[in-house]
């Protein structure tokens, strides 16, 4: 099982075993030596500057220099159990980790690690190759109201993969991976991609009673990362009260506070806020405002209960200007774009105009007969070609960068990514380029959204 392995392999690396070893120092010998060590990132193979050593049952502590060096002076020969905190084992879900280690003479270097990639992988994958460039999401699933583990959950992974392809050019396409976790809640997502922002959802149970939690991971260099989830039925809410502030801790006012299915809010003059109604288990909370960096914040929200959390904004920085030599394929593209808005059919936005909007969703809805919802865009349409219901809304097909996507991926770009955006009403005034080959499987729009980004046009 994953999770015991994970208990026991650990314990063996010395990452959860800290709190069962005590120091039993030798006082045989009463010559006192100075004991060298250091801190080793094995992970991303560099030494660890500022790791907090600690010799368990004593009151000695030192702290690892920039090279990851660290020593205890006159320490008495036996055996010691040296025990290790650093901001990069919390990033992996670790309290810290120990080591034993048995005092001679002090000639030998005592090393506290933080454990190897393919010690995890080993741990949590089995015995398959270990692979060059993809990593490891794990953690606990556990049910809200509770807290007991959420016994065969099933978690899925989704992500977004840009590429290159020849003849076509920048391509995006959306991937998913599945797993269980296992009767005590612990799951191991392995194989998904490293520095890639990821979306987990867990499940548990089916149908109505199903349970549900999602969170998103953001681009790490780190190839292992521990997410823990809650899940909690469908139906049940609750709330997230908190607090935004800027870099100094000062209130900021009027961010824009939002969660899947609740009504975005606005920070108060003391930068506070309430979204009501919020879904209950793991739910991501995002903060945006004018000239600061959106920020994320995960939260497990119980049932009937107000989970608090306080978000720290930093201003966005000023990137310097970048020379793109463009291939005569996307000059072509640009061509195309400015020919078609000559023929004044459609509407379009340049990158000056969706800059000045807070989001994406936001500068989409100043569209005449456009507004947000449907995942992310609506537009308003005669009842005669309404695809369902009568709300007058449907949902437009969306293009990013040249592939067929979705509005749901709307969501993964900010306006300051945004080169051009064209949005046809109609489809007759559609290019042939993007109206569907087959309608019955890509549905009949009611408008086609094409975005492009700058990381694609020149």
């Amino acid at each position: 099982m994953v999770s015991m392995m994970l208990r026991r392999t650990l314990c063996l690396l010395g990452a959860a075993c800290v709190a069962f070893a005590a120091a039993r120092p030798a006082q045989a010998q009463r010559a006192f030596v100075t004991v060298h060590g250091i801190a080793w990132d094995s992970l991303h193979s560099a030494p660890l500057e500022g790791a907090f050593i600690t010799i368990n049952g004593t009151d000695r502590a030192a702290t690892s220099d920039a090279r990851g060096y660290f020593r205890f002076d006159s320490l008495a020969p036996g055996t010691y159990v040296f025990a290790m905190d650093h901001p990069a084992l919390d990033s992996i879900g670790f309290a810290g980790t120990s080591r034993r280690v048995v005092v001679t003479d002090g000639r030998d270097t005592v090393r506290t690690t933080v454990p190897s990639f393919t010690a995890f992988w080993h741990l949590a994958c089995g015995n398959h190759k270990v692979p060059a460039d993809s990593g490891i999401a794990y953690g606990m699933v556990r049910i809200a109201a509770g807290g007991q583990p959420a016994r065969g959950a099933q978690l899925t992974a989704s992500w977004n993969d840009v590429g290159f392809e020849k003849g076509k050019g920048v391509t995006q396409k959306r991937w998913q991976f599945s797993a269980g976790a296992d009767t005590s809640g612990t799951y191991a997502l392995c194989g998904v991609p490293a520095n890639t922002a990821l979306h987990i959802v867990a499940t548990h149970g089916t149908g109505a009673a199903a349970l549900t939690g999602s969170a998103d991971i953001a681009p790490s260099a780190s190839r292992v990362t521990r997410r823990d989830l809650a899940v909690a039925p469908q139906a049940a809410r609750g709330v997230v009260a908190g607090v935004v502030t800027d870099a100094g801790g000062n209130p900021h006012k009027d961010a824009r506070v939002r969660s899947d299915g609740v009504a975005e809010v606005r920070t108060d003059g003391e930068g506070k806020f309430v979204l009501k109604d919020v879904p209950a288990g793991t739910r991501q909370i995002d903060v945006i405002a004018i000239g600061m960096m959106e920020q994320t914040e995960t939260v497990d929200v119980g049932v009937a209960d107000t989970a608090r959390v306080v978000i720290a904004l930093r201003k966005m920085s000023a990137l310097g200007a970048v020379r793109v030599e463009a291939s005569a394929v996307r000059q072509q593209l640009v061509q195309d774009i400015d020919d078609r808005k000559k023929l004044g059919i459609g509407h379009y936005m340049d990158s000056t105009v969706v800059a000045k909007y807070a989001t994406l969703t936001t500068a989409l809805s100043d569209i005449p007969g456009a507004k947000q919802g449907c995942g992310a865009i609506c537009l308003t349409t005669p009842v005669t070609s309404i695809r369902s219901g009568n709300t007058g809304l449907c949902t437009p097909v969306v293009w990013i960068d040249n592939e067929f996507s979705s509005a749901a991926d709307l969501k993964y770009l900010l306006p300051t990514d945004i080169g051009t955006i064209e949005l046809y009403r109609t489809g007759p005034e559609t290019p042939m380029r993007y109206q569907p080959v087959n309608r019955a499987s890509k549905g009949d729009p009611c408008g086609t959204l094409v975005v492009w980004t700058k990381r694609f046009l020149p």
